[in-house]
């Protein structure tokens, strides 16, 4: 493991904060934490990179503790949600800049480096453009190739898309990703977006108020959540109970349905919406969403009775 978190805690107050957490990190993965406003995603960041003080446990990296070193003594390195880019200097000046104080290079041969990852990030010829005058996604790039020039042992990444329009994020995200698997750099995200978590992960970390509810891969994560706070806050989902009595978990995706005189739900709503045709349908007092993906999914209607098929579920 190159990063394990044991036990570590930091409580601002009895309702802020983190408890307990514990986790281990394989070098070269892309580890996400993700959560709601407040569940302690970022405190949980910023005690891996120094900026925060915990009160109990410990941080280890590759074998050592490194619980008590300043954040600039710890071979890390951080893309913040606003960058934090040096406005007086152009870009490589800014990608540099951490190369000769973090590695103790000389201006030149820093300057050489930092040429080697504005060139992999995509932004030669932009070199001596001020930061001020480059576009969100462009300073995302900058703040990138800073962060990779100082070759850390570890990428913390807080929220870095949060400020780019939509269709730029989708793009970042994939050069991110590029970026991550071509130099196995090991990665730690946070984000309160489930579709940059389960698009970009090797792993998910769920957290809620302050504490570890989940850690396993995406698709483990969506289809196989542990527990109903899960499968609700990750992608839509129906939660009924069985003939048992048990609560399980039914994506919309994972139901079929079909015409019949007989059937025993019936058709309450219908969106279509592009790719797919969205439809709520009803039976007594339970009410399922359901997804359906093609042009001839689309031809049933409001009103119709019909009969399901629930392709997967699962108990929670």
């Amino acid at each position: 493991m190159i990063l394990q978190l044991k036990n570590l805690t930091k409580l601002f107050d009895k309702d802020n904060g983190i408890e307990n957490v514990n986790l281990d990190i394989k070098e070269g993965e892309f580890i996400t934490i993700l959560g709601p406003s407040g569940c302690g995603k970022t405190t949980t960041l910023n005690l891996i990179g120094g900026f925060l003080k915990a009160d109990s446990g410990d941080i280890v990296l590759e074998g050592r503790s490194i619980l008590n070193l300043p954040p600039e003594k710890r071979p890390l390195s951080t893309v913040f949600q606003s960058y934090a880019l040096f406005p007086h200097m152009n870009l490589i000046e800014n990608v540099s800049y951490g190369v000769r104080f973090s590695r103790n290079e000389r201006k030149k041969k820093a300057q050489g480096i930092a040429q080697e990852y504005i060139d992999i990030v995509g932004l030669s010829g932009y070199e001596k453009s001020m930061v001020g005058n480059l576009s969100g996604g462009q300073q995302q790039r900058v703040a990138l190739a800073r962060s990779m020039a100082t070759k850390p042992k570890l990428l913390l990444l807080d929220e870095p898309l949060s400020n780019l329009d939509a269709g730029l994020r989708v793009k970042m995200r994939e050069e991110l990703k590029e970026l991550q698997k071509k130099f196995n750099i090991t990665m730690v995200f946070v984000t309160h977006d489930q579709e940059e978590a389960l698009s970009l992960s090797d792993r998910i970390v769920v957290m809620d108020k302050g504490h570890v509810v989940q850690v396993d891969t995406p698709e483990n994560i969506y289809f196989s959540p542990i527990n109903e706070y899960i499968g609700s806050f990750i992608g839509k989902s129906n939660i009924i109970k069985n003939n048992q009595g048990e609560k399980i978990l039914i994506r919309p995706e994972n139901i079929n349905i079909k015409l019949n005189q007989n059937g025993k739900y019936q058709i309450k709503s219908k969106k279509f919406m592009g790719q797919y045709t969205e439809y709520s349908i009803v039976k007594d007092d339970i009410c399922l969403d359901v997804n359906l993906i093609g042009k001839e999914t689309g031809s049933y209607n409001i009103g119709d009775l019909v009969d399901i098929e629930i392709l997967h579920q699962v108990s929670i």
